[in-house]
């Protein structure tokens, strides 16, 4: 099991946002994660949580129920 939390700077190039397969997924809802606005997405077995954050884009993408998908991506903290 693969757990990321991968922050891309969209100051630098909207073209390094994450791109997160939508297609068929079994669920797709907004969330919030420490007060921040993301998406959850749920797709075969696979969660993934995209959210911004100080305008900065960060992505947490495991296999593992949502619960646990949202208490991992609750805990990432940027550190400037």
């Amino acid at each position: 099991m693969s757990n990321a939390a991968n922050p891309v700077d969209r100051r630098r190039d909207e073209a390094s946002a994450p791109v997160v397969d939508t297609e068929d997924a079994d669920r797709f809802e907004a969330i919030r994660i420490n007060g921040y606005e993301g998406t959850l997405m749920g797709k075969n077995n696979m969660v993934t949580i995209v959210w911004e954050m100080d305008a900065l884009l960060f992505m947490v993408q495991v296999q593992t129920d949502v619960a646990v998908a949202v208490r991992i991506a609750e805990g990432v903290k940027y550190i400037r």
